[in-house]
């Protein structure tokens, strides 16, 4: 029986409409857990980001995850930033917890690449000829290697996409606290 990392009840099963899947779902919060396997059904956006884990860290994920405990008994989990939300990730499983705000929009928006903001046109990271070979280009604001398509170009040069959305969500949060 698995038990709903906020609420502390256990979880329903239920079949995702796919009919590959089960979902374990919170009748309290309306969370939702997928097991790591199972996320491509739902999310094949998310497919890959198990095994992303040390990359996910390094572009911003953290541990301060506000999953307390893996639905599966497992112990760390990170959080890791998917389009404007924040999942958390069991590290050992790989599955994903998904508060019950963001089911629907995961759903919506895991159809499409990996959670990266897609632009017509990236930063200059095509124009450096040594940064198209080797296929990375250096974050002006973070200083990680990053693939040129993962960049926007800035004033000061390529930021990488996690630089953009920290930004982006800190000046939300200004705003949020300044109306």
């Amino acid at each position: 029986m698995l038990i709903c990392p906020r609420c502390d009840i256990a979880l329903t099963t239920e079949r995702h409409p796919s009919e590959e899947v089960e979902l374990h779902r919170c009748i309290d919060c309306h969370g939702v857990w997928v097991d790591g396997d199972d996320i491509a059904w739902v999310a094949p956006g998310l497919r890959r980001h198990g095994a992303r884990i040390t990359e996910l860290l390094a572009k911003g994920a953290r541990r301060e995850t506000s999953m307390p405990a893996c639905p599966r008994g497992h112990g760390d989990a990170i959080e890791f930033p998917f389009f404007d939300l924040w999942l958390d990730l069991c590290e050992t499983c790989h599955g994903v917890w998904l508060d019950g705000a963001e089911v629907a929009f995961v759903e919506r928006a895991g159809q499409e690449a990996d959670g990266l903001p897609e632009v017509a046109r990236h930063g200059g990271a095509y124009r450096e000829q040594e940064a198209v070979a080797s296929e990375t280009v250096t974050c002006v604001a973070c200083g990680e290697a990053v693939h040129p398509r993962r960049t926007y170009l800035t004033g000061d040069g390529a930021v990488c996409d996690t630089c953009v959305e920290v930004r982006k969500m800190s000046e939300e949060m200004e705003g949020d606290t300044l109306g």
